[in-house]
């Protein structure tokens, strides 16, 4: 077994030493490096291609430090006089300039080793854009992974890689439209209150190997719970994973959060038509921000990482609108209402734990509004900030 079930910063010298142990050969989703060499041309093409490859095909682990014989571990030698800092910014700096489209997520690791020395792990994703060129200096070249390693695409595999890439983003987009026709026909399960439905998806690139119902038990109530303003919630087992909901006192659902096996996080609030108002009040952006937050968090604890998509939908919403909480009165004045049943916002890419929330939630937020005929939302500064009311 590979380390690729293991979060980045889980893996330690007693996880690698179990790599020699159980005799884990190079495969296509981890190759051994002796030294760490990285000064001439050559050597810089030879990394660029390792890290494409991995992207190109299922992602996997880089590990330089270790000694292999015929692709087997035999040593932890570790790095000496290794500067971890200067030459994470190397990988970074390389990576960004010669790899075509940019590629996103990689993940670096430096493990010191009780006896001195450093491993350095470089953790590429399978990526949601492949297939990805090297671009070095004229050395334009595709490369992806089999069992044997890596070798370069052939004509007809580069067809295929860019069909594959394809293939994945409808794969998520039919995923997500499936569960939005499920919540609106209110088929999931469990008995939803009526009135606006506001829904969030995270939806990963690679489905997540790590699924237990132990690992989400453990964090159900810090980081999955239910948007809104619940007094209460409770976790249950059903066919697509775990869900964790709040019910009413009359059995109802308001607010729930769905993880699916594969590491898809479905999170849905049910606001309630008041008096018959068709008003989306204002507060929902605060509560949607802070539930993206939780469950961007619950991904990174457990271990899923980017790429990966985020979605937000508002289900039920034909005829309403939203005001500033700054003027209360401007639902009277001649704004516009939504003008469709549902509002199905485009998904957004996550590259990496480096994007700030705002950039991610403030462009679906200002589609809201612009529905509603406002130009943008005004929960935030020109400059993108997020204005604590």
């Amino acid at each position: 077994m590979s380390l690729q079930h293991l979060p980045l910063p889980q893996i330690n010298e007693a996880e690698l030493q179990r790599l020699l142990s159980d005799g884990v050969r190079e495969s296509r989703s981890i190759e051994y490096k002796r030294e760490w060499r990285l000064n001439d041309n050559d050597d810089k093409k030879e990394f660029l291609a390792d890290v494409a490859s991995f992207a190109n095909g299922d992602g996997g682990d880089l590990i330089y430090g270790i000694d292999a014989k015929d692709g087997i571990p035999v040593a932890l030698v570790g790095l000496a006089g290794f500067a971890p800092e200067q030459e994470q910014l190397r990988v970074e700096q390389l990576a960004a300039s010669w790899i075509d489209p940019r590629l996103a997520g990689l993940s670096l690791k430096p493990v010191p080793l009780a006896a001195g020395n450093i491993i350095f792990i470089i953790r590429v994703p399978r990526s949601w854009s492949a297939p990805h060129m090297v671009t070095f200096n004229g050395y334009d070249r595709f490369f992806s992974r089999n069992s044997a390693g890596k070798y370069q695409l052939d004509v007809n595999q580069l067809r295929d890689a860019f069909l594959q890439s394809a293939r994945a983003a409808d794969r998520i987009r039919d995923f997500r439209l499936e569960r939005i026709s499920r919540i609106a026909a209110r088929e999931i399960g469990v008995k939803l209150n009526s009135g606006v439905v506001l829904v969030w998806h995270l939806l990963p690139i690679s489905e997540w190997p790590g699924f237990s119902y132990d690992k989400v038990m453990a964090i159900q109530g810090s980081h999955l719970r239910p948007m809104g303003n619940v007094r209460g919630w409770g976790p249950q087992y059903n066919f697509d994973g775990m869900m964790i909901a709040s019910t009413s006192n009359q059995g109802v659902v308001d607010s729930y959060v769905q993880m699916f096996r594969n590491g898809s996080l479905e999170a849905a609030l049910i606001e309630p038509v008041v008096e018959g108002r068709k008003v989306i009040y204002p507060a929902f952006e605060h509560t949607l921000r802070e539930g993206f937050l939780m469950y961007r968090q619950a991904f990174r604890v457990l271990g899923i990482d980017p790429p990966y998509y985020v979605a937000l939908s508002l289900l039920n919403v034909g005829g309403f609108t939203t005001f500033p909480a700054s003027n209360p009165f401007a639902s009277l004045l001649s704004h516009g209402v939504i003008d469709r049943p549902h509002l199905l916002l485009p998904e957004v890419a996550v590259d990496s734990e480096a994007t700030s929330l705002d950039a991610i939630v403030r462009p679906l937020f200002d589609l809201v509004w612009n529905a509603c005929g406002y130009d943008r939302s005004p929960s935030f500064e020109a400059d993108g900030k997020w204005i604590t009311h």
